[in-house]
């Protein structure tokens, strides 16, 4: 007689944790297959997208492409899919209920959980791109006439920031070749742009 067991859970860890028996454990694990995630085998995922696009949509669709704008396709390709293959399923499901004859669905009318993950992945890349010093900069900034380096290096000061007039200097010229503020040579300090003011209303700063 053979055993075939499946779990999604970390056994080891739920050993560890006292969730499962070691004993059991032991018994089972004779032949281990580990399978993969839907986010660890991405080339998956539009192979598995056209299968349920042409099951639920009875033969009508043949390929994502003709249901989805590029953007809205990328946007599948980069989600992580925490629900795996399931959860595919149904966001496919969800795209054929809402597309109309004729009309592509762009990225913006994806499942919610979806676009609110790529928000929270845009955040991600530009926080990691510009970095805390620099987002701090430029939160300061926000809705000020102009600010100098002197003003901000005491601000750094009374928050126990490790920011000296120098480093400051060298990340508002960043900031400058940006084009996310614009430094003036007289009493007016520097200021932010459009487009800095546009990037930082894009990112969550705490504090």
């Amino acid at each position: 007689m053979r055993f075939i067991a499946a779990t999604n859970r970390n056994l080891a860890e739920e050993i560890k944790k006292g969730n499962f028996r070691a004993d059991l454990y032991y018994r089972l694990n004779v032949l281990p297959v580990r399978t993969l995630s839907l986010r660890e085998r991405k080339t998956d995922i539009l192979v598995l997208s056209n299968y349920f696009l042409k099951r639920y949509s009875v033969g009508k669709y043949n390929s994502i492409y003709e249901v989805l704008e590029n953007d809205a396709v990328q946007v599948l390709i980069d989600y992580d899919w925490p629900g795996n293959i399931r959860q595919l399923e149904n966001a496919v499901e969800y795209i054929i209920s809402t597309a109309k004859n004729g009309e592509k669905i762009d990225k913006t009318r994806l499942p919610e959980y979806i676009t609110d993950n790529q928000t929270r992945l845009g955040e991600s890349v530009l926080k990691e791109v510009l970095g805390n010093n620099m987002i701090w900069i430029l939160a300061k900034m926000k809705n000020s006439d102009g600010v100098g380096r002197r003003y901000l290096a005491s601000l750094a000061k009374e928050e126990g920031l490790p920011l000296t007039e120098g480093q400051i200097r060298s990340l508002l010229n960043s900031a400058e070749l940006l084009g996310l503020v614009e430094i003036s040579t007289g009493r007016k300090g520097t200021v932010l742009t459009e487009k800095g003011d546009s990037i930082l209303s894009s990112i969550v700063v705490n504090g």
